[in-house]
């Protein structure tokens, strides 16, 4: 049965996957010279959050 251990696994995991895209996806120098690009990384950031603030919302 899933604990208080697997959710902070879980919202570790999640900050770790966020930092990483941020730094080598959203802040590439490709990207940032590609609107388009910029906008959907945005979109995918602002979903990882998401994802981390519903994680640590949660009851463990």
């Amino acid at each position: 049965m899933p604990d208080e251990f697997h959710q902070h696994e879980a919202l570790h995991t999640c900050h770790v996957i966020g930092d990483t895209f941020n730094t080598h996806v959203t802040e590439s120098v490709y990207v940032k010279d590609n609107p388009e690009l910029e906008e959907l990384c945005d979109k995918a950031q602002n979903a990882i959050f998401q994802v981390y603030q519903a994680i640590g919302a949660k009851e463990g």
